[in-house]
């Protein structure tokens, strides 16, 4: 038997006869969620369930750069003056996207505002429970960090926290290199779009990769196709604010 928050559950074995820990038993509960079968190999489960969640939110976050990119007038500009700028590769490789400070503002910008994934991982508090800023959480208590609450929080972006501005990621006037470095480690350290921990997400970093890639290549073909078309006008809107 094992409890949690006051509830008994019954002990429950996977096809070989082991019994399964709590955390094998939230993992097969997920499962039906994706439509997948249950397995008795953990190793299994967890790659289908990482190839459809890497799959979906990694498409998500893609259409959210495009969108904001396409109707965000200066921050296209300035994107595809530093792509012309700029050499590399064709098709880029991702050494040298990730040596494109805008094209990396652009891309943190918009996990932070719209984050394909609002719930990470839970965390049990201990026996004994805890206290956070003043606030006693009782002990079996599961809580989380959304993102969605975190990315868009005044409290820690400032009064424009809806508004969608790569800017901030860079170096701002009249601060230091050093503080400005400062400032972004701390602003990584409260970022959850790929949980931290023993539950952050695997192909985090194929992700990121796959999301500069396309952002760089969809940004040259519409760059091309305005210049053959001999488009002079472009008419996005200066600033995208989302509210929910």
């Amino acid at each position: 038997m094992w409890h949690r928050g006051g509830m008994s559950c019954k002990e429950y074995r996977d096809r070989d006869g082991q019994p399964m820990t709590e955390h094998e038993l939230q993992v097969e509960a997920l499962v039906p969620m994706y439509g997948l079968i249950p397995l008795s190999s953990r190793i299994n489960v967890l790659l289908k369930m990482s190839r459809q969640a890497g799959s979906d939110t990694t498409s998500t976050a893609i259409r959210a750069i495009i969108l904001y990119v396409a109707t965000n007038r200066s921050v296209y500009r300035n994107l595809i003056s530093e792509l012309c700028s700029s050499q590399h590769s064709h098709p880029i490789k991702y050494q040298e996207a990730l040596k494109l400070p805008y094209l990396q503002a652009i891309v943190t910008e918009a996990l932070r505002i719209y984050s394909p994934v609002g719930f990470p991982g839970s965390r049990v508090v201990p026996p004994g429970g805890t206290t956070v800023f003043g606030h006693l959480i009782p002990e079996a208590t599961w809580v989380m960090l959304p993102q969605w609450c975190v990315g868009r929080s005044k409290e820690i972006w400032g009064p424009d926290a809806n508004i969608f501005r790569p800017e901030r990621w860079l170096r701002q006037e009249g601060e230091s290199e050093e503080e400005m470095n400062e400032r972004l480690e701390r602003w990584k350290r409260i970022d959850t779009t790929f949980g931290n921990g023993d539950v952050a997400c695997l192909g985090k970093h194929i992700a990121l990769m796959k999301i500069s890639k396309a952002i760089v290549e969809v940004s040259k073909s519409r760059s091309q196709f305005s210049k053959s078309m001999q488009l002079t006008k472009v008419v996005p809107i200066d600033v995208v604010v989302f509210k929910f």
